[in-house]
C-alpha cells in the first residue's frame, strides 16, 4: 500500500503490532498544523522511499513498538520531539528488528523535575535489539532533570543490543542535573545502571557490535550539586562512541569534544568524593 499526505496520519494513529503489510511514503509529508498520534506497534515494512517527514511538534515518536522493518524514512529539523515518556527515540520507542537508512535532524528535549525511572532517549530509537544500520542523527538530543539523573542518552539509540553498522551522529548530546539518582534498572535493563552517554550507544546490551560509525557530535554531562548524589555513585559512564560499550567497536572514530563537568553547589569542583567517570 501507499501511504501519500494525509493518509500517513491516520494510518500510524491506527496501527498496531498486527499491521503487517508493506507501506510506502509517495512524498514528503509537511506536518505544520496537524497533530500526530504514534503507532501503537507495527511488524510490517514501512519505506519511506527517502521522503522527509516536516514541521512535526510531538510528544511520542512516529512508532512506538517496532517488530517490522522500518527504512528510508527522513526526519528534519524543523521537527521538535519533547518526549512525555522516559523511553524515546525519534523513529521508535522499542525497536526490536531491523531499522535502516532512517535520518534524524529534529531536536529532542527532555525535561523533567526528578529522574526516578530507567530514562533512554535516542535520535534514532530509545531502545533497541534489531540491527540499526545506515541512520544518522544531527538532531540535538537533551536529558535535562531539575534534580536527580539516570538512563542514558545517545544520537543513534539510547540502549542497543545488537549490531549498529555505518551509523553517524552530528548532533549534540546532553545530559545534565544537580546530582545523579542511585543506579536505576528497567526497560530492558534487569541490573542497576548509573548515567551513561555516548555519540552513538548510550548503553550496549552484551554481545553488541559496532562497526564503521563516526561522531563529531559534542557529548557534555553536567551536574552543579554532585554531593547531594550521597554514596554508591560510581562510574557514570561517556564516550564518543559508546558510553558502555559490552561488545566490539570495529572502524569507528570519534572526532566530538567530549566534556564532563562536575560541580558542588558552590561551583566548587568535587573531589575525593568516591564519584567515578569512565571517558571513552
Amino acid at each position: 500500500e501507499t501511504c501519500p499526505p494525509p493518509e500517513p496520519v491516520e494510518w500510524l494513529a491506527a496501527a498496531t503490532e498486527a499491521a503487517t503489510d508493506e507501506y510506502k511514503l509517495t512524498a514528503d509529508i509537511d506536518m505544520a498544523g496537524k497533530s500526530i498520534i504514534a503507532a501503537s506497534g507495527f511488524a510490517g515494512t514501512l519505506d519511506g522511499q527517502g521522503h522527509t517527514i516536516k514541521n512535526l511538534k510531538a510528544t511520542a515518536p512516529l512508532i512506538a513498538v517496532n517488530k517490522g522493518t522500518i527504512k528510508n524514512i527522513n526526519v528534519d529539523a524543523s521537527c521538535k520531539f519533547m518526549p512525555a515518556a522516559p523511553i524515546f527515540g525519534v523513529i521508535v520507542a522499542d525497536n526490536q528488528v531491523p531499522i535502516e537508512n532512517c535520518h534524524n535532524a529534529a531536536t529532542v528535549r527532555y525535561h523533567v523535575d526528578n529522574v526516578t525511572e530507567m530514562t533512554l532517549m535516542g535520535g534514532i530509537a530509545g531502545q533497541s535489539t534489531g540491527t540499526i544500520k545506515d541512520c544518522s542523527n544531527a538532531g540535538e538530543i537533551v536529558v535535562k532533570s531539575a534534580k536527580g539523573l539516570g538512563g542514558a542518552a545517545a544520537g543513534i539509540a539510547a540502549y542497543q543490543q545488537g549490531a549498529v553498522i555505518n551509523c553517524v551522529n552530528s548532533g549534540p548530546v546532553t545530559m545534565t542535573s544537580l546530582f545523579t539518582n542511585a543506579g536505576m534498572k528497567g526497560g530492558p535493563l534487569t541490573s542497576n545502571i548509573l548515567p551513561c552517554e555516548g555519540g552513538i550507544i548510550g548503553i550496549a546490551g552484551k554481545g553488541t557490535t559496532i562497526s564503521n560509525c563516526e561522531n563529531s557530535g559534542k557529548i557534555s554531562f553536567l551536574q552543579t550539586a554532585i554531593e547531594q548524589a550521597g554514596g554508591g555513585r560510581e562510574r557514570m559512564m561517556i564516550g564518543g562512541i559508546a558510553g558502555n560499550p559490552n561488545g566490539k567497536i570495529s572502524n569507528s572514530n570519534n572526532h566530538g569534544e567530549i566534556v564532563v563537568s562536575t560541580k558542588t553547589l558552590n561551583g566548587k569542583e568535587l573531589k575525593g568524593s568516591g564519584t567515578s567517570y569512565i571517558i571513552c
